[in-house]
């Protein structure tokens, strides 16, 4: 299973933007 890792403003560009992978982004608000 895949490690589920926790984007946020200062690392959503490297983590989902240029990812070599497909990413699921799962937006929520509080």
């Amino acid at each position: 299973m895949a490690e589920i890792k926790i984007a946020t403003d200062a690392n959503f560009e490297e983590l989902v933007l240029k990812s070599e992978r497909p990413v699921v982004v799962d937006f929520w608000a509080a």
